[in-house]
């Protein structure tokens, strides 16, 4: 009995798909994919890129990013817009804001909309900007142009 976690381990190491792709824990009878995911960037699956979950074949709920170098490069809250947060190399807060996700046929459209706020190196908030279809339209505090850390 106690060799037999051992070996399912060895089993589900060695029986990974050699190519960095995403390894799914759950797909429906239809196909779609479903449930909790986790993309790796390299084949030897130690290097976790991005961890989230897809609802009907869609990214839903939280995605989390992460650098090669290990460390949150960005988290995303999927709801009716989405909810962003990017994350400087060192760990700190660097930007948040929400955006726009449509689908359609054709392809696929990702833009900014709403307020946006810039943070400096000390994580203190230096800009806040709105954006409207992914254009900016007005900067409300702070410079014209945001600097950006790390």
């Amino acid at each position: 009995m106690k060799y037999i976690l051992p070996f399912l381990a060895f089993l589900i190491i060695f029986t990974l798909p050699s190519e960095a792709q995403l390894f799914k824990k759950k797909k429906e009878q239809s196909g779609q994919k479903t449930g909790k995911y986790t993309e790796y960037s390299n084949s030897d699956t130690t290097i976790v890129v991005a961890k989230g979950h897809f609802c009907e074949s869609l990214p839903c709920k939280t995605w989390k990013y992460y650098y090669d170098e290990g460390g949150m490069r960005m988290k995303i809250k999927y709801r009716d817009r989405l909810k962003i947060k990017y994350y400087t190399q060192s760990g700190q807060l660097d930007q948040k804001g929400y955006a726009m996700l449509d689908f359609n046929a054709a392809d696929t459209h990702f833009y900014w909309h709403g307020r946006w706020k810039y943070y400096d190196e000390r994580r203190k908030l230096y800009r806040i900007a709105l954006y409207e279809n992914g254009e900016e339209v007005e900067v409300v505090m702070g410079p014209e142009d945001p600097i950006y850390y790390d």
